[in-house]
């Protein structure tokens, strides 16, 4: 199980099959500073993905 957390908030606890976590990604590491992007991608439900970005 996965906990994610992002701008004081707690976000999980997610199955690490149904979770990816782009800032922790090393795609998104190699592109550089000054890329924007949500936080993860989690798969909700069998046909459902939710893009979460979290602001304070």
């Amino acid at each position: 199980m996965k906990l994610i957390t992002e701008s004081e908030m707690n976000f999980g606890k997610f199955q690490y099959e149904d979770i990816f976590h782009i800032e922790n990604s090393k795609i998104y590491k190699d592109l550089g500073t000054g890329v924007k992007t949500v936080e993860f991608v989690l798969r909700y439900h069998e046909n459902s993905i939710i893009f979460l970005e979290a602001k304070l």
